[in-house]
């Protein structure tokens, strides 16, 4: 896959997990006592929600004695009690911090709901993991789904971010019906977060474009070209339905100043490295690209023999 493709992917999975379960579950179960605590003292909140000191000994003995007031109330509030905290337990997630019981307790985690996954395969998925597989709607029946689709399901975060870009059986025969082959999850993944498409892909056909590779059709929506572009490389007579060329020229910023700029180089000796971090705040990942590297190179002669 390309790099500039593959560091999309990477930062998506980065962040997954702080989209599912970043831990607004604590702003979440005590917003309402963060509210009522404007009007109420804590022993007031206490009493309507029925922290005694009772409760209080029950949590301590069951490893949590370090609750803050917030988190008491937010236990009791949301029911969380000593048959729920052995039922997490004996379900392989003993000892859970505080946030991420509430977390299990507010979006349904279960011991159904565990067994269920680790049915399907899933059996030592940390508990931020399992969170955000029941916030994001993943269950035995979506793992069979994307299982069917033949693609590796021992990567949850693979999984997760089909389900949080829904990326769905619609979406994969609209970019299979584009003539691509040999695509793998992440190049679905990659379609679909960049917002690829029929009506897209079209448009570059449309303007000569040749848009017969995934990868060089990411690019083009990367970097966000659009008629006017082509149209400004055609105005230089330097056009090309090379994607990867278009794609230099728009990083180039294509004006008479970098025609001029190109044409005073001594363009046997000059460096392309120094080059583009001069021009176009190079970035280290062309380094790796070979492709990219041939295509810059390619512009810039052309450029000079104008």
């Amino acid at each position: 896959m390309n790099p500039i493709i593959s560091m999309t992917i990477k930062t998506t999975f980065k962040t997954l997990f702080i989209i599912a379960a970043g831990f607004v579950v604590i702003n979440q179960a005590a917003s309402s006592n963060a509210h009522e605590r404007n009007y109420l003292s804590d022993s007031r909140a206490f009493e309507i929600h029925g922290v005694t000191s009772e409760f209080v000994n029950s949590m301590s003995q069951l490893g949590y004695s370090e609750l803050s007031n917030e988190q008491l109330l937010a236990f009791r509030i949301h029911g969380i009690d000593q048959s729920f905290i052995e039922e997490i337990s004996v379900a392989g997630y003993p000892n859970l911090e505080a946030e991420k019981l509430l977390a299990f307790k507010i979006h349904g985690i279960s011991t159904s709901y565990i067994n269920s996954i680790e049915l399907s395969g899933y059996t030592n998925l940390e508990p931020s993991e399992l969170i955000a597989f029941r916030i994001h709607g993943i269950d035995a029946e979506y793992v069979s789904w994307f299982e069917s689709l033949n693609f590796d399901k021992s990567d949850p975060d693979q999984m997760l971010a089909f389900s949080i870009h829904n990326v769905n059986d619609e979406y994969l025969r609209t970019i299979d019906s584009m003539g691509f082959v040999g695509l793998d999850a992440d190049d679905y993944l990659a379609a679909k977060v960049h917002d690829i498409n029929a009506e897209f892909a079209g448009s570059m056909k449309a303007i000569e474009v040749d848009v017969s590779d995934l990868d060089e059709l990411l690019k083009l929506r990367i970097f966000d070209i659009e008629e006017a572009d082509i149209s400004t490389m055609r105005d230089f007579n330097l056009f090309s339905s090379n994607p990867n060329e278009i794609v230099a020229l728009k990083i180039l910023e294509l004006d008479q100043e970098l025609i001029d700029q190109i044409k005073a180089l001594d363009i046997d000796n000059y460096s392309i490295s120094k080059f583009l971090r001069d021009r176009a705040n190079y970035r280290s990942y062309f380094s790796q690209n070979d492709d990219m590297l041939l295509a810059f190179e390619t512009v810039i002669n052309r450029i000079y023999r104008l």
